[in-house]
């Protein structure tokens, strides 16, 4: 499992990827537009919960999910074609 995610993220995470997308506006458009849904729902979540309402009361953790997915979104989205309900 170890060399399986070192490789998923040394690929996933590279400088070509983020050099990709800031010389193609067009792509980093794409992305917000794929996953605008997610990122709002990580917005609401946030506004909606606080640290006594926040399930299993681990709030840390609930920020830095929110936060990570959020930010991940900006540079990221399915490909593979799994997500498209119809092809």
């Amino acid at each position: 499992m170890g060399p399986s995610c070192y490789f998923a993220f040394a690929r996933d995470f590279s400088g070509e990827k983020f050099n990709y997308l800031l010389a193609n506006p067009r792509e980093f458009a794409v992305n917000l537009l794929y996953n605008f849904g997610f990122m709002f729902t990580d917005v609401v979540n946030y506004m909606f919960y606080n640290p006594k309402t926040v399930p299993e009361g681990d709030w840390a953790f609930f920020v830095s999910y929110l936060a990570g997915d959020f930010l991940t979104r900006f540079f990221f989205r399915d490909e593979s074609g799994a997500a498209r309900p119809y092809n």
